[in-house]
């Protein structure tokens, strides 16, 4: 009896145990799936989270992307107001910084401004720079656009010029003072300034019947000496392609030619108020896409005595009446920085072009500006149209037909 209650007893506790032991691995079994739960539960609610927070995140990385200014830097020497004028353009339909530098602080102060200000686009307008600042352009892999003329072994693959080649503009130069019946020109050049555009118009009036005489001068007691040759010789037009203070002096006196002069004469300041008793005619910076037809210049070429002087009349009344508009126009269309207000409106045009890099964005660009219409390609010429003359009447410009 004893033995049987002793054995009944052992079993109980050994069942008692057993169990003891099975709650203890369930309890185990059972913490280890609700941690394992716990955990696929809080990492499925943070890719939820993240899911959720990275469009937006996205959406504001694009927004700074987009918010970005576009860093153009100007290398040229230019006032106070005119640097206002150019900031004002530039915020008018945003998306630029404007900086600017000038180019007598030297080349390697120029390159160190320009990696550290990280520009986008180089703008250059000064003669002296514009070898050194292609060149940059090409090794740094940034776009540089020239505002005055870039000889063509200087103009390279990150380059466009915005001006007429030299070949184009000899040609304007050339057929204009020939069709005007000059027909014995003398050209002045300051030394040490470029010859190239000298060389081109002296072939081409030489081709159109013309005789050409060049010398170069070194101050301006020679500047008078080498003039005073030409006088002797007989020339009827006088062409001076850089403006200098010794030109200027001499267009205030009385002489037996004309002067033709460069598109570099083509600045604010000119001609100003100083009287000039030789006669001048001014090569515009600008160009227009104006033709006169063949059937306008067959009317013309046939008109009668009577219709031509009723024409005169009618173009003097017409002179009289626009001649105070063509004034404000050239100061408004002709101001110095013109081929910049280009310049940055070409940048604006191009950055909502399709393109993955801004040379791919201006390569082929199209514009009608203030200087006339562009058409970019990349190592060339930009400036198209028909060349635009001037005559100097009572130190006003009077565009010629």
């Amino acid at each position: 009896m004893k033995e049987r209650e002793r054995l009944r007893k052992e079993r109980k506790d050994r069942s008692t145990k057993r169990l003891e032991k099975r709650k203890k691995e369930f309890r185990k079994k059972l913490y280890i799936a609700c941690g394992g739960i716990a955990i696929l539960l809080l990492s499925l609610l943070c890719l939820i989270r993240f899911k959720a927070a990275s469009p937006n995140r996205i959406l504001k990385q694009n927004e700074n992307t987009t918010a970005e200014s576009v860093q153009l830097t100007l290398v040229k020497q230019l006032s106070e107001e005119e640097k206002t004028k150019l900031e004002s353009y530039a915020k008018e339909e945003g998306g630029i910084e404007l900086h600017f530098l000038n180019p007598e602080i030297g080349e390697e102060k120029i390159k160190s401004e320009i990696l550290s200000l990280k520009t986008d686009l180089i703008l250059g307008g000064e003669e002296q720079n514009v070898n050194f600042l292609s060149k940059l352009s090409e090794e740094e892999k940034i776009p540089y656009l020239a505002t005055t003329f870039v000889p063509k072994d200087s103009l390279r693959e990150h380059s466009f010029c915005l001006s007429r080649s030299a070949e184009d503009q000899a040609v304007d130069l050339s057929f204009f003072a020939y069709n005007e019946a000059f027909r014995s020109m003398g050209i002045l050049l300051p030394e040490g300034k470029a010859d190239l555009l000298s060389k081109e118009i002296t072939e081409a009036f030489q081709e159109l019947g013309g005789v050409v005489t060049v010398y170069s001068y070194t101050s301006e007691d020679d500047f008078r000496a080498k003039l005073s040759e030409l006088e002797t010789a007989g020339i009827d037009i006088l062409f001076l392609e850089y403006y200098n203070e010794e030109a200027n002096t001499i267009l205030a006196e009385e002489h037996n030619f004309t002067a033709l002069l460069g598109n570099d004469w083509d600045r604010a300041d000119f001609p100003g108020d100083t009287e000039r008793k030789t006669n001048c005619l001014l090569y515009g910076k600008n160009t227009k896409n104006e033709t006169v037809s063949d059937s306008e210049i067959s009317e013309m070429e046939t008109s009668s005595p009577e219709q031509e002087s009723i024409s005169s009349t009618q173009v003097e009344e017409e002179s009289e009446a626009t001649s105070s508009a063509d004034s404000v126009l050239s100061i408004v269309e002709d101001e110095q920085v013109g081929r910049e207000k280009d310049a940055i409106a070409i940048l604006q045009i191009a950055l909502k072009n399709k393109g993955k890099s801004l040379m791919e964005k201006l390569s082929d660009l199209q514009y009608q500006g203030i200087d006339g219409t562009y058409e970019l390609k990349a190592g060339d010429y930009a400036l198209k149209g028909k060349a635009v003359f001037y005559e100097i009447i009572d130190n006003k410009r009077v565009e010629l037909s």
